[in-house]
């Protein structure tokens, strides 16, 4: 809930939208009434990219992956001058072919968050009289792991290299006449992928400064990538991970086509922030309907039959075929496999499968189920036994739940709250 500081009874606002029965996942309130976010594909007249010749681009990360897409793509399009920057100097298999073309090109072995040494870089250019025309934030680091195991290092580590680094670049050029400020940003900070929490957080912050620097008459652009072949995230991440976003609908696209989306998008003046992305969109729809988390975001590009046609109460009559199937997704089997008779231990389920398991039967019956489900309970035989212990069925109970609580007592809220805050800190120790 983002609240404007501008709003005469922020409380007020915030007790009426908390007591609403209209479950957005996103809501921010204005002088000017309340707004929800919506997801809409974005039609560009794309015009080709002219790179200056008499001046320099930064690329941070220039020399991963991405990076040094980026550069040749800038070179092809008339850039003469490139600095890269990056932790260490790595060989660029392309610079020969680059400098064959005319181009200059500067590697710079720093951390793009010391700002100290980005101040340097930038005086060096000054004294050869290059002006810095264009900046392309691709630095960054993932740190994948789940939220409970997660370690500040770690957390800070990815933080660094795209947050404060973003922070940094935009404090040393702000009084800059640049050309375009390009942040690259993830769609995990849309739709938060199970262990990419640090990741998507970093990359939320660099949506934020686009849209502050707009606010402040900066250029800006920051695209939500999806999947690029061969770099970035799909270079990094093992081969569960990208199973797991092709299975939610992210799909892979090579360099030429995530270049052409980003000459699109230069195109667009009046676009801050956008995602670019190879997606099934209904997919990822399912996928946020069964987390509980933001389905509605996706409602202008999802056809209404397709957001109700995995609806649980259309497709599932029993709670063990619920299960089953749900089973089945999470471990890549068909629903009439044999092996789903088998305990988890035996077919391979971990722990980021066990959480994905929950999080898709919490979704699908409309309430919170334990954690810990898939190791108390390995198998399907044993998880229908416990739901059915427990009375649960595929149908949601916001108003029940909300009910429920509202008669506690306030010792009987607080006795819960405690016993929840020690079942919590239990789980992250394990």
């Amino acid at each position: 809930i983002d609240l404007d500081p501008r709003l005469a009874d922020p409380a007020a606002v915030l007790a009426a939208e908390l007591a609403s029965e209209d479950h957005e996942e996103w809501v921010r309130h204005t002088p000017n009434g309340r707004l929800i976010p919506r997801l809409k594909l974005l039609t560009v007249k794309c015009s080709p990219f002219v790179a200056r010749p008499d001046a320099v681009y930064l690329i941070t990360g220039g020399m991963g992956g991405i990076g040094r897409q980026v550069a040749g793509w800038l070179i092809a399009h008339g850039a003469r001058h490139l600095s890269l920057m990056g932790r260490t100097v790595r060989e660029c298999p392309e610079r020969a072919a680059w400098e064959a073309q005319g181009a200059q090109i500067r590697t710079v072995a720093a951390d793009v968050a010391n700002a100290d040494a980005l101040v340097k870089m930038l005086a060096d250019l000054d004294a050869e009289g290059l002006p810095l025309a264009g900046v392309f934030h691709v630095a960054g680091v993932t740190a994948d792991q789940l939220l409970f195991r997660q370690d500040w290092p770690g957390f800070a580590q990815a933080l660094r290299a795209k947050a404060e680094g973003a922070l940094v670049l935009h404090q040393a050029t702000k009084d800059r006449p640049l050309d375009v400020f390009v942040l690259f940003s993830s769609i995990t900070a849309l739709c938060g992928l199970a262990g990419t929490g640090a990741y998507a957080a970093a990359n939320a912050a660099l949506d934020a400064l686009a849209r502050w620097r707009r606010r402040q008459d900066l250029p800006a652009l920051s695209i939500q990538w999806g999947t690029w072949e061969g770099s970035g995230m799909t270079a990094t991440a093992g081969e569960e991970l990208a199973a797991q976003w092709q299975a939610h609908g992210l799909m892979p696209f090579s360099p030429t086509t995530g270049l052409a989306a980003l000459e699109a998008l230069l195109s667009a003046p009046e676009v801050s922030e956008a995602i670019a992305a190879r997606a099934d969109w209904s997919r990822l729809a399912h996928w946020a309907q069964e987390e509980g988390s933001g389905a509605e975001l996706y409602a202008e590009l999802v056809p209404a039959t397709d957001a109700t046609r995995h609806s649980p109460l259309a497709t599932r009559h029993s709670l063990e075929t619920l299960v089953r199937e749900s089973v089945a997704e999470v471990l890549g089997l068909t629903v009439t496999d044999p092996a789903l008779d088998r305990p988890f231990g035996e077919l391979g389920l971990n722990s980021l499968a066990a959480i994905t398991l929950r999080n898709r039967l919490s979704g699908r019956l409309g309430t919170p189920v334990p954690a810990t489900l898939a190791f108390n309970h390995p198998s399907v035989a044993a998880i229908v036994r416990f739901l059915t212990a427990r009375s649960i069925t595929a149908s949601p109970a916001p108003a029940a739940n909300r009910a429920r609580i509202e008669r506690m007592t306030e010792s009987e809220a607080e006795s819960h709250l405690t016993s929840l805050l020690a079942e919590l800190e239990s789980k992250s120790r394990r």
